[in-house]
């Protein structure tokens, strides 16, 4: 194999690993109604639930940006790495982050924010993942296995009936991904 068709394949299999915007997470097309899911909060002690909802009805907020991401994911990591980086220009658009663990143990959570130092609300999505389920980031394959799309995250807004409206959507690593964040909240 010659070098160019080796640099073609090569390119190829890069730009498989990074996201894309995509049209929908699951059934949930963009532009469409999103659900809400309220999640124990592990982040900060002392508060119960936190929803993207919740975030919504902050005076600042326009929008809010779930990020579903498993503690063994390294992209996964890498990319809240970017967001905590980015957190000042976020706020400057109106831009809430939230994390959720996908069928994570709150303990763990709580372990990795802590070693972390992330100060995002962080929701754990229950070991069965029911969150995840209804946003398309599990599902399941022909065989009966689950399929778990992580990294994921979705930009929501509120709606005009209050609903959050899904505005944006990615899957797989994306080494910018502030920057697509900011792009596509309008």
């Amino acid at each position: 194999m010659n070098s160019c068709k080796i640099g073609m394949v090569v390119a190829l299999l890069v730009g498989l690993s990074r996201a894309a915007p995509v049209e929908q997470l699951g059934s949930n097309k963009v532009g469409n109604t999103f659900p809400d899911h309220v999640g124990i909060d592990v982040s900060h002690p002392g508060t119960d639930l936190t929803s993207p909802g919740d975030l919504l009805t902050l005076p600042s907020a326009r929008y809010v940006f779930v990020a579903f991401f498993q503690t063994t994911c390294v992209p996964c990591l890498a990319e809240i790495t970017q967001l905590a980086q980015g957190r000042a220009r976020l706020h400057e658009k109106g831009i809430e982050v939230l994390l959720v663990g996908v069928q994570e143990d709150p303990s763990d959570l709580r372990k990795l924010i802590k070693t972390r130092g992330w100060d995002f609300p962080v929701i754990a999505d229950r070991f069965d993942g029911e969150y995840s389920h209804q946003c398309g980031i599990i599902t399941k394959a022909a065989d009966g296995n689950e399929i778990r799309r992580i990294p994921s995250a979705a930009l929501l807004c509120k709606g005009k009936n209050g609903d959050l409206v899904l505005e944006a959507a990615w899957q797989g690593e994306e080494p910018d991904i502030v920057q697509h964040i900011l792009t596509a909240a309008k």
